[in-house]
């Protein structure tokens, strides 16, 4: 008889695993609970197929690819600045784009810290529908220093800015969360920044 009523188990668990897999396609969390009458134990099996797992290793997914995209960078396409020695590559889209000159603000205030931050616009901005900026940051080493130890922040956001290229006199960055508002062509400019865009060279 015992036999009988472990061979009755050993059905019924397969049973559950067959509906446990079935359940797990549809995303949901399944619990399935069996009885054991030859010693009253009770055994259950748990799946766990949530959205929330499901939204998280999309989220990875799209950020592994976002990560990877790349475009082609023009050799003629490109802004050159000897002032602080850096060029930076654009791709042929971006033929006609414009430069605007602006300034980074630290904070606290207190600092009194301010410095260059170099925009380049895409020839398909208008006031109308804007674009996608490539804002570039510019540091001296010890501002950059006094930016990596918190001394002071350049921005609202928790974290630093992204470095992306550097010569003995200047290091250049990208301010953190600069595409916060995802405007039109926000993919693109990911892309030229995926590309390896600048170049540094020494000045004198």
């Amino acid at each position: 008889m015992k036999n009988v009523k472990k061979w009755a188990l050993s059905l019924t668990v397969a049973s559950l695993a067959i509906l446990v897999s079935a359940c797990g396609a549809t995303g949901t969390t399944t619990a399935a609970t069996t009885t054991d009458t030859s010693s009253d134990q009770t055994t259950t099996v748990m799946t766990d197929t949530s959205e929330a797992s499901t939204e998280a290793t999309t989220e990875a997914s799209t950020e592994a690819t976002s990560e990877s995209t790349t475009i082609a960078l023009s050799d003629t396409v490109y802004y050159d600045n000897s002032d602080y020695g850096f060029t930076f590559h654009l791709p042929e889209s971006w033929d006609g784009y414009t430069v605007l000159e602006d300034q980074w603000t630290a904070t606290p205030s207190e600092t009194n810290k301010t410095g260059p931050e170099i925009i380049l616009r895409s020839p398909n901005w208008t006031e109308a529908s804007p674009t996608q900026d490539i804002p570039i940051l510019v540091f001296t080493h010890d501002e950059w220093d006094a930016v990596q130890a918190e001394t002071f922040n350049v921005s609202a956001a928790p974290i630093p800015p992204t470095l992306i290229g550097e010569n003995s006199s200047y290091v250049f960055a990208l301010p953190a969360r600069y595409n916060f508002a995802f405007p039109e062509g926000f993919e693109e400019v990911e892309a030229i920044l995926n590309s390896n865009p600048m170049t540094t060279y020494e000045i004198n």
